[in-house]
């Protein structure tokens, strides 16, 4: 919950106070005033479990790993195989960049083959607003384990994300919560088809199953259910998937098209 200027803004992040210039209040201060252009929040969130993975994204502003997660967050080690791994996508070159935690708690490059990059290379690249991303966890990481992302809130009237043919992995970029069928695709001018094949889809990955959701476009604006093989489930079942804040998924583009998203909460945070 986020609140300010006497108005509660039902986010899900949590308010840690202003920027340079402002004030800092707790959460269940309201402020009379905004005296900043930042607001600072953070979210704690469930790592996934020893040795198995999950598709998340940073909540805020485009940031460094280290500046959003700091060097306390993850399973660091010397061995690239032994460490917590993140992997990037990268849309322009259909390939994953993949980084390791070293054993200081930074996050480092490393090959397609898993060793580190020699000589070591930090990452230190910003995760833009609308990007996700893969997080490994360690087989030897202890289980049971939290990390907790610091960020200034999205405060742009509108973000844009300009998609073209092939794989991406994207996130609602403002922190609150969204229906699928209420994040502006078939707006956006996203391709939807009768025929599964042709349509623009989505993959949700559970990290409890482990395993994907399927969603395509229809020719009436709406998401469907897919099944695993890429059929429309029969009969037809609307997609009723929420995405919360710090959730990505795979989207796969059949042509281009740039998607607009609107600030959901923005009009709340002014007086």
């Amino acid at each position: 919950m986020l609140r300010c200027s006497k108005v509660v803004v039902a986010v899900t992040v949590t308010l840690l106070g202003y920027g340079a210039g402002g004030r800092s209040a707790s959460a269940e201060e309201p402020l009379e005033s905004v005296d900043s252009v930042n607001i600072v929040g953070f979210q704690q969130k469930a790592l996934p479990a020893p040795g198995t993975v999950d598709l998340v994204a940073i909540p805020f502003a485009a940031s460094s790993l280290h500046d959003v997660f700091g060097t306390h967050s993850f399973f660091g080690s010397a061995t690239p195989g032994g460490a917590d791994r993140l992997r990037l996508w990268d849309p322009g070159q259909q390939r994953y960049i993949n980084v390791g935690v070293g054993p200081d708690g930074r996050f480092y490059r490393q090959t397609q083959q898993g060793s580190w990059v020699d000589p070591a290379e930090e990452y230190t690249a910003p995760v833009e607003e609308t990007s996700g991303f893969w997080i490994q966890s360690a087989s030897g990481a202890p289980s049971g384990r939290k990390v907790t992302m610091v960020g200034d809130v999205v405060l742009d009237e509108e973000l844009a994300y300009h998609f073209f043919e092939g794989v991406h992995i994207v996130t609602y970029p403002f922190s609150s919560s969204m229906p699928l069928q209420d994040m502006g695709f078939s707006e956006s001018g996203a391709t939807g088809s009768a025929t599964p094949g042709g349509a623009d889809r989505i993959r949700v990955w559970d990290r409890d199953s482990q395993s994907y959701s399927n969603f395509g476009l229809a020719p009436d604006g709406n998401w469907y259910r897919q099944t695993s093989s890429g059929t429309w489930v029969d009969p037809a079942q609307q997609a009723t998937r929420i995405f919360e804040a710090g959730e990505a998924f795979f989207y796969f583009s059949q042509g281009t098209f740039t998607w607009i998203i609107a600030n959901p909460y923005l009009s709340a945070l002014e007086d």
